[in-house]
């Protein structure tokens, strides 16, 4: 058997639920403010010290890349050269200090601090590869690149850049492309355009036609008047 309350009783059982979950919802965002000024306190000197080790970092990356970029000062890379099977060190000083000879700088052994081939040559039918040259001052690689123009035919002289150097020549040569592509197309005509071109002096023929007869019409009217 039911007992059915009182509206006294309904209506005070009610604000007493009422006030029950603001108190739950109090405690509920107390305690959760509580738990995050924990959670800050424990993370902020987090945040703060990570702050400083990237800053760390890229003051670090800064002196990594300044230094090679110095390590790379005096160093030039010679492409197309031949290379021989059983080439040897002394091989190669002969043939770069001939090719030196050959664009006007005489180029003295100990003027070369360093030199080698670049990269590994996997078998005989592997791609010529580079030859690095570092000279024992910048004059003499300032002259070098003075005169790289006197190379011959797929043969060249490059600078020897970092990779970072070499990442912003890529980004640069990418965009130089896409502006040659934009520029083409704003200057090619759009075959509306075009055709509105060649219709205009069909057109304006017509109308000069049309000028003359109706010219005609009128004179003809005129003195058909007088008469």
């Amino acid at each position: 058997m039911s007992t059915q309350l009182s509206p006294e009783m309904s209506l005070l059982l009610s604000k007493m639920t009422d006030q029950l979950n603001i108190q739950t919802n109090t405690i509920t965002e107390n305690i959760t403010a509580a738990v995050l000024q924990k959670v800050d306190e424990k993370i902020l000197p987090i945040i703060e010290e990570n702050k400083r080790l990237k800053g760390e970092i890229e003051k670090l990356s800064t002196k990594i890349q300044n230094l090679e970029t110095n390590s790379k000062r005096k160093n030039i890379i010679l492409h197309g050269l031949p290379e021989s099977n059983e080439e040897t060190h002394e091989d190669l000083t002969t043939l770069v200090t001939s090719t030196m000879k050959e664009i006007d700088v005489q180029l003295e052994y100990g003027e070369i601090d360093r030199l080698q081939r670049l990269g590994k040559k996997v078998n005989e039918e592997s791609k010529t590869r580079p030859i690095l040259l570092t000279t024992t001052t910048l004059q003499k690689k300032i002259q070098i690149l003075k005169n790289k123009k006197k190379m011959k035919q797929n043969t060249y002289i490059t600078h020897d850049l970092t990779k970072a150097e070499l990442q912003l020549k890529k980004e640069k040569r990418h965009m130089d492309i896409k502006e040659n592509e934009k520029r083409k197309r704003s200057e090619t005509p759009s075959p509306g355009t075009s055709n509105a071109k060649q219709n205009t002096p069909k057109m304006q023929r017509k109308n000069a036609f049309q000028f003359m007869r109706e010219r005609a019409y009128s004179l003809s009217d005129k003195n058909t008047y007088r008469n």
